[in-house]
């Protein structure tokens, strides 16, 4: 399953340059660019296991300015896609 995963996600992969800065995150500025990535190419989830982006999922300001995108852990993006 995982390795499936891999291959799926890979054939779909896209270098990208720099993101606008959609963003700030003064809790931890280099955490800014996978934020700005993700809003940038319109990205449903974030898939992270850092505190500092996960927090955003309980910061009501940041939820009303990108309702669709979801900050997950790796444990909650495989319980998404079970769900599928």
């Amino acid at each position: 399953m995982a390795s499936e995963l891999v291959s799926e996600t890979f054939g779909k992969a896209e270098i990208v340059d720099s993101p606008n800065q959609s963003f700030k995150l003064d809790r931890d500025v280099a955490d800014e660019i996978f934020i700005n990535l993700a809003i940038d190419h319109v990205a449903n989830y974030l898939v992270s296991r850092d505190r500092d982006l996960l927090d955003l999922m309980d910061d009501a300001e940041f939820c009303g300015r990108f309702p669709d995108l979801k900050i997950v852990t790796p444990v909650g993006f495989l319980e998404v896609v079970r769900s599928l």
